[in-house]
């Protein structure tokens, strides 16, 4: 299989400036994205306990096989007790009246416009800079 030379003047004058221009647009861009991140959002300290509390009630539940059954009796008192058990409280009961809600859709608006700033920093041209005094045929195979 014969050797591939490249040229110095394409290294010089194409490869370099290319990883240039990459490296400064992917900074610009991490840039952009900081601006344009919204504030962050407070969540309650109660809402967050419970998610943690299912979360691990779930794992109990699937690892019960792995665990002796004394074990497993005494963690699933400590979650289910009726006085003291971290499932104690009477949760209420959350339907969702919105139909977008109950399939996980975003019904803040906040929300949506934060997904669309963080989609709207990703774009990026495909193709480049279409320059007609500029001939390329040497470099690519768009010509």
């Amino acid at each position: 299989m014969p050797d591939v030379y490249l040229d110095s003047q394409i290294r010089s004058w194409v490869l370099i400036p290319i990883s240039v221009a990459m490296f400064l647009l992917g900074v610009l861009r991490h840039f952009v994205s900081k601006l344009m991140k919204g504030s962050d959002r407070k969540v309650e300290l109660k809402t967050v306990r419970e998610g943690q509390s299912i979360i691990r009630s779930q794992r109990l539940r699937t690892n019960a096989g792995y665990i002796p059954a004394t074990a497993f009796g005494l963690k699933k008192v400590v979650f289910t007790n009726k006085e003291t058990g971290v499932f104690h409280e009477n949760v209420e009961s959350k339907t969702p009246a919105n139909p977008f809600q109950a399939m996980g859709q975003p019904t803040d608006p906040s929300q949506l416009l934060d997904m669309m700033k963080k989609n709207l920093s990703m774009v990026v041209p495909q193709r480049g800079i279409e320059l007609q005094a500029l001939d390329v045929t040497y470099v690519s195979s768009l010509s």
